[in-house]
């Protein structure tokens, strides 16, 4: 629902769900690591460097590591990473927990194109926000291997974010995006404020 830049990393929500992305430096760990936990799944992905995250059973290594909500646990990180949180709730949340085996935290399998899709993030100019939006959405894909949380949103909207991903460095107008979901440009702007949580203008400017 709004996007940050800071010097450290961009930051993007969405109904459900949240993606913060980082750069730590060497010898510079985030205030994060910390022992904290959050009531919300927490997959933590390697984008360049390494990453672990350590609980009290001991440190998991990634570079994708799933933890189950209010798990208390420590980032151990270096390069860039990215966190997506996602809401217990929703039907990302349902498959997720069904990843973890009623376990606290879990290494997953690494994800065939992670790279490619984490390094979207870092894209300068920085992308728009639906296009940080749109490369959380496909990361929950990969890590789910389906795209049931995307049945949450209208498909003309999901055809709209494909497209403004695709097309990330110049970004669509208002009148083309209505175009790609058949909709009049007034309908698509009211449409995509209920599906995302951000007006489509708003959006697609640039996050810088």
């Amino acid at each position: 629902m709004v996007a940050k830049v800071t010097k450290d990393g961009r930051i993007i929500l969405w109904e459900g769900a949240s993606l913060w992305a980082f750069d730590v430096l060497p010898g510079n760990q985030p205030a994060s690591n910390r022992m904290h936990s959050h009531h919300a799944f927490q997959l933590t992905l390697a984008a360049g460097g390494g990453v672990g995250i350590r609980t009290d059973q001991g440190l998991v290594p990634g570079p994708v590591i799933l933890i189950a909500p209010d798990v208390p646990h420590a980032i151990e990180a270096e390069g860039r990473i990215a966190l997506l949180f996602v809401d217990p709730e929703s039907r990302a949340g349902a498959g997720l927990k069904q990843l973890l085996h009623n376990a606290p935290i879990a290494r997953l399998p690494d994800l065939l194109g992670r790279e490619a899709e984490l390094k979207r993030i870092w894209k300068q100019p920085p992308p728009a926000e639906a296009a940080l939006v749109a490369a959380g959405m496909r990361l929950l894909d990969l890590v789910l291997g389906c795209r049931t949380h995307r049945s949450e949103l209208d498909p003309r909207i999901e055809r709209v974010l494909d497209r403004l991903s695709e097309r990330s460095e110049r970004g669509i107008t208002a009148t083309e995006a209505a175009g790609i979901a058949c909709l009049s440009e007034s309908r698509f702007s009211h449409l995509f404020v209920e599906q995302v949580g951000l007006p489509f203008r708003t959006s697609c400017c640039g996050a810088g």
